[in-house]
């Protein structure tokens, strides 16, 4: 093609499956030996060029420069590229990082535009980063929606929908969402029939059914692994402080909260707080003598077998008590994703306590949460104001928009990795 000359009386000829500007990369680097690529879009399109023309040094860098270039922004192109050219090298390295970066990349809008088979391929994967099955539903329901109206037949009907999320739709893990979760969102959308509704409530609601799930479906009652949980005691564990101001002690008489909401610019996994444990020794003179919450409570020092006095007098011997709390964190516009915690370990008095969750939260950034801990344990706790409604600072390169309660301000500190 690219040897002699065409006859000046013969038409030109029209190229018309290569973009003009891959098909002028091209030519560069046949002419002049030199190759410029600034984004996988392009280095995708010379792919097609250098394999279409049979440039193999050229096809080469160019899988170099996409192998290099896979991140959160590029890996649902990169593993559409990787299918196409059979790539089993970027293939694995693009599905690693949708597995492991989950909700930051379905949440984009490009995620909307994958074909099919990616999505089904996604699906079918036992590792994904994401907070519950539930969010996987909703990204169906808006790749469906989508797609849908982007079809040649502008009419749209419910049959029409439930044939784009029929192959998508069994491999959902319908059976590890709770009562609530499929009643109140996948029940009430137009991608499952009542017949079929019906049967997935019956089966999520007992094991002992004799209701079979809809032919095809998936039966699976094992939730999804979390990438992130396998790795999280080897990741670094940040704490980001929470402003408390005018210190004080108050007595707990089993019901002592806090709740705060916040908002993170990042995606990060939320594995903990820290607390103050309980005040062991109270100075009357720090204690109010105008609120009954702040007089000395005897149990404390029975609890522990001595006085106050004897206490000081050993310095060396550590007083343990065992602390119970709830703890939660929820997301706002979505309260079925939440994450809950009972703690009731020994920890030591006058001192702090990490109280970490039990399944890491997931959450997701731009979205506003609500963390709140009740304290069950009667005793005396260090609290503090949180003096301003809304608080806002940086740690490790996450920005945190911190609000919440204004008194009994006891969660001393986030603690997260990302």
């Amino acid at each position: 093609m690219f040897n002699g000359g065409l006859p000046e009386t013969q038409s030109p000829i029209k190229i018309v499956d290569v973009q003009p500007e891959a098909f002028k990369s091209m030519l560069e680097y046949i002419y002049a030996d030199d190759i410029n690529m600034d984004s996988l879009d392009q280095a995708c399109e010379l792919c097609y060029v250098a394999k279409k023309y049979m440039l193999p040094q050229l096809l080469k860098t160019c899988m170099e420069f996409i192998w290099k270039d896979v991140d959160c922004e590029t890996a649902l192109r990169a593993y559409e590229f990787a299918k196409l050219f059979d790539d089993s090298g970027i293939l694995e390295k693009s599905m690693k990082i949708i597995s492991e970066k989950t909700t930051d990349i379905v949440s984009r809008g490009s995620a909307l535009s994958m074909n099919e088979k990616t999505l089904l391929d996604i699906l079918d994967r036992e590792e994904l980063n994401v907070p519950s099955e539930l969010y996987l539903f909703r990204v169906l329901q808006s790749w469906v929606l989508f797609n849908v109206n982007r079809t040649e037949d502008e009419t749209y009907d419910v049959e029409k929908v439930r044939t784009f999320a029929k192959s998508a739709l069994k491999k959902i893990r319908f059976l590890t969402m709770s009562v609530s979760e499929f009643a109140e969102v996948p029940a009430q959308s137009q991608l499952l029939t009542k017949d079929e509704s019906f049967a997935i409530l019956l089966n999520i609601s007992s094991t002992q059914t004799k209701y079979p799930m809809p032919e095809g479906f998936c039966t699976s009652r094992i939730p999804r692994i979390n990438p992130s949980h396998k790795i999280v005691c080897l990741a670094k564990r940040i704490q980001v402080k929470r402003p408390i101001k005018n210190p004080t002690v108050q007595i707990n008489c089993g019901n002592l909260k806090d709740t705060l909401r916040f908002i993170a610019n990042d995606n990060l996994t939320l594995l903990g707080i820290k607390i103050r444990t309980q005040r062991i020794h109270i100075s009357i003179d720090t204690a109010s003598e105008e609120s009954s919450l702040y007089v000395r409570d005897p149990l404390i020092d029975r609890e522990n077998g001595a006085s106050a006095s004897n206490a000081n007098s050993n310095e060396t011997t550590k007083s343990v008590y065992r602390e119970f709390l709830i703890m939660y964190v929820k997301e706002i516009r979505n309260p079925s994703n939440s994450w809950f915690t009972h703690f009731t370990s020994l920890v030591e008095h006058d001192s702090s306590a990490d109280i970490m969750f039990t399944t890491p939260a997931v959450i997701i950034r731009g979205h506003e949460y609500e963390l709140g801990v009740t304290l069950s344990k009667d005793g005396y706790y260090p609290v503090g104001l949180f003096d301003r409604l809304i608080e806002q600072f940086s740690e490790d390169g996450v920005q945190f928009i911190l609000s919440g309660n204004t008194t009994t301000a006891f969660i001393q500190s986030l603690i997260f990795t990302h």
